[in-house]
């Protein structure tokens, strides 16, 4: 968490993307990471694509979400394409919910992240096309979910930089979907 945020506060702007055909999960541990990164007075956003959701899941819940961030100016949630325009080389990328380049909800926002700018946060079971290059590989196969990673990770940030009840809301979500509510890969913590 130290290294992180020391990572965030040298960038310029922080952008924070999950898998392509995003799910509550990878949304909701971006949304968090974001809303937490916007409270240490940095420039964050969470780069969610609309367009390639096929199940309206992600939709619903940006819809929902954006509503209640309306004290964010700029928005909080962006295209990946607009954010792979806005890139530059003091920018960070945060990747959450998968570690395979392949199935990040953006290539092109990726190939733009030099590899001393990026920080993966991911809990599946490691593959062998894994991004390599990252600066941060956080990994935890055993977490439920990335929403949770992102949960305990910002606790380490300090309480003034907790997320809003709309971003934590969104975390719950993705916690919800990966334990199946709370059914699955769930224990005390």
């Amino acid at each position: 968490a130290d290294r992180i945020k020391v990572l965030i506060n040298s960038a310029d702007a922080v952008y924070i993307m999950g898998h392509a055909y995003g799910d509550y999960d990878s949304v909701g541990a971006a949304i968090g990471l974001a809303a937490s990164i916007r409270r240490m007075g940095k420039q964050a956003y969470a780069c969610v694509s609309r367009e390639l959701d096929r199940s309206g899941n992600v939709k619903n819940l940006s819809e929902q979400l954006l509503g209640r961030f309306s004290e964010y100016d700029p928005p909080l949630v962006i295209e990946p394409k607009v954010a792979a325009i806005r890139f530059s080389e003091n920018s960070l990328l945060c990747i959450v919910d998968t570690h395979i380049e392949k199935k990040v909800d953006s290539v092109e926002l990726y190939e733009k992240a030099d590899q001393t700018r990026v920080i993966v946060i991911d809990h599946h079971r490691k593959m062998v096309d894994y991004i390599d290059n990252a600066v941060i590989f956080h990994h935890e196969p055993y977490a439920s979910s990335a929403s949770e990673m992102v949960a305990e990770l910002v606790q380490y940030f300090g309480d003034k930089y907790k997320p809003s009840s709309a971003a934590a809301e969104a975390m719950l979500a993705g916690m919800m979907l990966d334990t199946k509510n709370f059914i699955q890969r769930t224990g005390v913590r």
